[in-house]
């Protein structure tokens, strides 16, 4: 199960320092929104159904206190942990009042964070909340009809998408905001952009990435504050599938003129690193079997004979030149355990790494004794 965090904060340092200090792999925990002020947070908070909330205690518009407050009238609220700037003890009263789970001064120690964090997830499990973005979305009884439109436009960009035309994703794009403006609100903003993200995500998928390789890294994501109007959030989504647009027709330029000599280089460079044909492809955008057939028709020898090769003559020397113990080889090499490594050794070279030691008459050209 993945547990799902919001982050608040109208300083964009300290978000940055929540998500480069959060061990969000480790905790199963993805961060899936974040807003720079309380009004704006409320709104991510109800849309998204986040199981945890990191917010700063003194914000624009709504402050940490506020907002946990509020969160406590909803049905079934997220865990709120509150950073604060402030060792004030009458502070951490009201917000124990408030139903926050932990009270973090700045600055943040990654220890208590994730001690912290951890907790919040333990509660989280016990209550097992998980929830769908767009099917917890509820537009009100005035929103049917809209978003009833919406989602056959959102489906129509995701043709276009897979289309591969940039220039006429940026007319639909100005063509949905002039028809949209100042028809909709914050709630409506914030459902138009995770709808629109999940579209992305499918369209990744198909294409064997992630939004942040399509759309680069870490700076794909939107940050909510009150002041935003659709326009905003659209012209944002906008620069995203430009980006995956362009991004894909490069990958696929890349894997139409695939050098071999640069497979052969990455491998001879990583073979003791947990490479293998399917990663390898992947690293050079193109499918395991048209770079297993590329290889082979290249070099003679298939990829996975040629990655053995480069991992058995480099045991060799670790052997016969440097005296490496065998028990600290194979894991050097990424073997799966010793008796793998035996086996593959013994098959290469026709004895055990115990014997290639131990003989004296071992021709380091033939491999034979």
């Amino acid at each position: 199960m993945s547990w799902t965090a919001v982050i608040i904060d109208d300083e964009p340092y300290i978000r940055e320092v929540v998500r480069a200090l959060g061990h969000w792999d480790a905790l199963d925990m993805e961060i899936v929104g974040e807003a720079a002020d309380g009004a704006a947070g409320l709104e991510l908070i109800r849309q998204l159904g986040p199981d945890i909330v990191i917010s700063d205690v003194k914000m624009p518009r709504m402050d940490g206190l506020q907002l946990a407050g509020a969160l406590q009238g909803e049905k079934d609220p997220p865990q709120v942990i509150i950073v604060s700037g402030y060792d004030d003890f009458e502070l951490v009263r009201q917000a124990l009042r408030c139903g926050v789970s932990d009270y973090l001064l700045k600055p943040i120690k990654e220890d208590e964070l994730n001690a912290q964090l951890s907790e919040c997830v333990e509660a989280a499990r016990r209550r097992s909340r998980r929830r769908d973005i767009r099917n917890r979305w509820n537009p009100g009884p005035e929103g049917g009809q809209w978003l009833e439109g919406f989602q056959q436009r959102l489906k129509e960009f995701g043709d276009l998408l897979r289309g591969g035309d940039g220039q006429l994703i940026a007319r639909k794009f100005e063509d949905l905001a002039a028809d949209m403006r100042d028809k909709v609100g914050l709630p409506e903003a914030v459902y138009c952009y995770y709808s629109f993200l999940a579209e992305l995500q499918g369209f990744a998928a198909e294409n064997g990435c992630t939004v942040e390789e399509l759309c680069g890294g870490g700076e794909f994501g939107h940050v909510f504050g009150s002041g935003d109007d659709i326009q905003e959030v659209l012209s944002h989504v906008c620069t995203l599938y430009s980006r995956a647009v362009e991004e894909t027709a490069r990958r696929a330029k890349q894997r139409g003129r695939l050098d071999m000599r640069l497979v052969r280089r990455f491998v001879d460079e990583n073979y003791d690193k947990s490479i293998s044909l399917q990663s390898v492809a992947e690293h050079f955008f193109v499918s395991r079997e048209y770079l297993s057939r590329s290889f082979k028709s290249e070099f003679g020898v298939s990829f996975s004979d040629y990655l053995l090769s480069c991992r058995m003559e480099r045991a060799k020397q670790l052997l016969t030149e440097y005296h490496v113990p065998i028990k600290d080889i194979w894991p050097m090499l990424c073997f799966v355990d010793q008796r793998h490594f035996y086996k593959c050794f013994k098959r290469y070279f026709g004895i055990t790494p115990g014997e290639m030691r131990s003989g004296s008459s071992f021709d380091n050209r033939s491999g034979q004794l």
